[in-house]
């Protein structure tokens, strides 16, 4: 990547094992793909009164050579 791995966590603290987890699978699909030039994970924990779905969500932004 020419840009490093950015992972931001919203709602929360840092999580080390979680953030390891992603810089795993961003190093996975750069392997897979070689053509991946910035990435930029966001992880949201919804608030205490969410009840329903997962416990996170996430939206990632890549960013490949010829794509806005």
């Amino acid at each position: 990547m020419e840009t490093p791995l950015r992972i931001s966590f919203q709602g929360s603290d840092v999580s080390e094992a979680l953030n390891q987890l992603i810089v795993d699978y961003v190093d996975a699909v750069e392997r897979l793909y070689g053509r991946l030039t910035a990435c930029h994970v966001v992880i949201r924990v919804p608030d205490k009164h969410h009840r329903t779905g997962g416990l996170y969500n996430a939206n990632i932004h890549m960013t490949l050579p010829g794509w806005y």
